[in-house]
This record gives C-alpha cells, sequence and structure tokens, in this order.
C-alpha cells in the first residue's frame, strides 16, 4: 500500500506531462518591431513580450466603414499586470495615417485576460499596429 500512491503520482505525472504538450495556450508577443513593419501587435519592453500574450484577435468594419479592432490580452504572471495599450491604423499601403488612439490603462488580473478594443476614426484605415507596455509601480 505504500508503493502504491508513488506509483498513482509518477502516472498521473507523465499523464499531465503528455497532454500539456500538446496545449500550446497563449503566445508571448513578437519582440518590439517598429511601426509600419509586418507585425500587428508589438510589445514595447521584454516584461511585455515575456508576460502578456493574445488570446483572441478579431477585425470587422463598423456601419460606416471604419475599422474595428477586438483582442483579448492574456496575463501569464501570477501578479496583476498594468499595461498601457496603443494603435496606431495605417492605410493599405503601410503608410501611417495620423489615427492614433490615446494610450489606454489597462489592468491584466493574475493569470487572466481581458477585452481590448480600438475603432478608427478614418475609413481608409486598412492595417494596424498595436502596442503594449508593462507599467512599473514607483
Amino acid at each position: 500500500m505504500g508503493r502504491a500512491l508513488p506509483v498513482k503520482a509518477a502516472l498521473l505525472m507523465a499523464g499531465l506531462l503528455i497532454g500539456g504538450c500538446s496545449w500550446r495556450g497563449p503566445q508571448p508577443l513578437e519582440a518590439w518591431k517598429a511601426v509600419g513593419s509586418s507585425d500587428d501587435i508589438v510589445a514595447l519592453d521584454e516584461a511585455a513580450h515575456r508576460l502578456v500574450a493574445v488570446q483572441t484577435k478579431a477585425q470587422d468594419r463598423t456601419a460606416d466603414g471604419r475599422l474595428r479592432l477586438r483582442l483579448e490580452l492574456a496575463n501569464l504572471s501570477d501578479k496583476d499586470l498594468p499595461v498601457q495599450v496603443q494603435t496606431r491604423f495605417r492605410d493599405a499601403s503601410g503608410a501611417v495615417i495620423g489615427d492614433d488612439t490615446p494610450a489606454e490603462m489597462v489592468v491584466l488580473p493574475a493569470q487572466g485576460s481581458k477585452a481590448y478594443q480600438a475603432i478608427s476614426l478614418r475609413t481608409d484605415a486598412a492595417a494596424y499596429t498595436v502596442s503594449v507596455n508593462t507599467v512599473q509601480k514607483r
């Protein structure tokens, strides 16, 4: 009876490891790259790169033709994480059109996620770059 528990625990752990290998979960953001690059969501600092992930991403058009973006940002850490999120809209050729959202403070709950939405002001917006950076506590 004394050996049954360690064997069961070892089998359970092996099953979790094997089963867990196929689950990818949220992926960290790409490292920072200049606006206008092919990346549409960028981390502006190392903490954002390591601790923030995008669980879902969708875009569509409003009834009046403006580009709408919806993201679900996930916190991969065990503590609440304040981040600033900003969207810079671009035209079909990738040129910045001067349609930037204000930087928005979003507090991502520990091991949780929060929705972020941005809507362009102009109908010629065809692409975007969302930048995310962590906010340091003072």
